[in-house]
């Protein structure tokens, strides 16, 4: 699925398998809290709806994926473009703005949107009705 040993490299394939561990006791973790009673109902489609949303933040956050733009390269996560823009360019404040807001690449903003947004939803879970 991945290719020849020989030409992916025992490092690349370390790393395939670290992965896939990784993301098999995330899963896990993730089941133990719907089974628990988090999350919308109690089935394994919020599991399976749980594991890609998290997989779409994480790959718009820290994916390593290089573009080449007006800018000069720029890689997709918004993190990882936020480090390399403050590593390349003189002026961090221009830096971080850039950084803040990109054309057509994920940006800082929409991931910390979605971070405000669970926080709130986590709050508002723990609200119950009978503190009113």
């Amino acid at each position: 699925m991945y290719g020849d040993l020989d030409k992916l490299g025992a490092q690349n394939a370390i790393l395939i398998v670290i992965q896939l561990v990784f993301s098999a006791i995330l899963m896990i973790m993730v089941d133990k809290l719907l089974s628990k009673g988090y999350g919308i109902g109690n089935s394994r489609t919020s599991l399976f709806i749980a594991i890609n949303i998290c997989e779409n933040i994480m790959q718009k956050a820290f994916s390593p994926i290089a573009h080449r733009t007006a800018l000069g390269i720029e890689y997709e996560g918004a993190v990882i473009a936020l480090f390399h823009r403050l590593m390349i360019k003189s002026d961090k404040v221009s830096a971080l703005q850039s950084a803040i807001l990109r054309d057509n690449l994920p940006y800082l903003t929409s991931l910390l949107a979605t971070v405000l947004a669970f926080l709130i939803v986590i709050q508002l879970q723990n609200i119950s009705s009978q503190d009113y």
